[in-house]
């Protein structure tokens, strides 16, 4: 690929722009699901020990892997999911109606 005068500020650009291309396996590690995924290895493993994150087993006493097909299935999941705090405004809401309604009833 050549670059033709482009000015030295986007030359520096293009010159340390890396792209890298990687053709994730059906069964990946914790480091390369954390890649997948876009977070760091630390979340991954927060997220197992909690019970929140993508499914996952054991191939071994310390060996844990990630089926590309939870992955995906995980991420599908949580597109359009509530965050808890905007989980807690709608129960909080859903409460205030019901008790509005009990005192309308009255």
């Amino acid at each position: 690929m050549a670059i033709i005068d482009l000015s030295g500020r986007w030359w520096l650009f293009f010159a340390f722009w890396r792209v890298e291309v990687v053709d994730f396996p059906l069964s990946m590690s914790t480091k390369l699901g954390a890649k997948y995924l876009g977070v760091c290895e630390a979340s991954l493993r927060a997220w197992r020990a909690d019970g929140t994150g993508p499914d996952y087993y054991r191939a071994g006493p310390k060996l844990v892997r990630y089926r590309r097909a939870d992955l995906d299935a995980w991420i599908e999941a949580r597109l359009n999911a509530p965050t808890p705090k905007q989980q807690k405004v709608v129960a909080e809401t859903a409460v205030a109606s019901v008790k509005g309604s009990e005192e309308a009833a009255v």
